[in-house]
């Protein structure tokens, strides 16, 4: 499998946003998102075994391992091999574009769908992760009115608002405090779940 990089340090978005975990960041993307901070996982990046991974993750002793990319789920099959290796006492989360389809669910503990917006340089395409209580729904917000795209995500997926997460745009640290503000007042409105972004603004790998 292709892999960008793995590495521990402190989940900075979503739910479990503050907490300690190894991040498994695999290799390639179907989207090329304009605001993307981790451009360098489009690339191919190394090639390791799926017991190298599976050493590389445990030789960190943190039993949270967050997946990301990239989008990992196009590497899907090898990704199942890795968490069927893990210990079942791993708590292991998903972050995903949403584009492609999870089997993957069993497995899993927490799935983080990122539908994208129209700020992101992407066509608006088809959901395909299921919106079971396993999954949360966490939209990039650059400015206000942004909120009505994403009532309209929630409105044709039947996505429950109790379940999603809204994260203020920016790769730097002055322009994510200067919209969290905007975003934290949004979600108070909407009901819906603030996300940080810890590791842009503490400066956190």
């Amino acid at each position: 499998m292709f892999v960008s990089e793995i590495f521990k340090s402190i989940q900075g978005e979503g739910v479990n946003a503050g907490q300690e975990a190894v991040f498994l960041r695999l290799s390639g993307c179907n989207f090329r998102c304009n605001w993307c901070d981790t451009k360098y996982a489009w690339e191919k990046g190394k090639e390791m075994s799926v017991e190298e991974v599976v050493d590389k993750v445990l030789s960190y002793g943190v039993e949270h391992l967050v997946i990301t990319g990239g989008e990992p789920l196009l590497q899907q099959e090898e990704l199942g091999q890795v968490l069927d290796e893990l210990p079942e006492r791993f708590y292991v989360e998903l972050e995903t574009n949403g584009s492609v389809e999870c089997k993957l669910e069993g497995k899993l503990d927490l799935i983080t769908c990122s539908p994208k917006l129209k700020n992101s340089g992407v066509e608006e395409y088809e959901l395909k992760i299921g919106s079971d209580e396993k999954v949360y729904y966490k939209f990039v917000i650059e400015r206000a009115g942004d909120v009505e795209e994403v009532k309209k995500y929630l409105r044709k997926w039947n996505i429950p608002v109790s379940r999603v997460v809204l994260m203020p745009l920016g790769t730097e640290r002055e322009v994510v405090l200067e919209r969290e503000a905007m975003v934290k007042k949004l979600c108070e409105q909407g009901e819906y779940i603030f996300s940080p972004r810890l590791h842009i603004v503490q400066g956190i790998k």
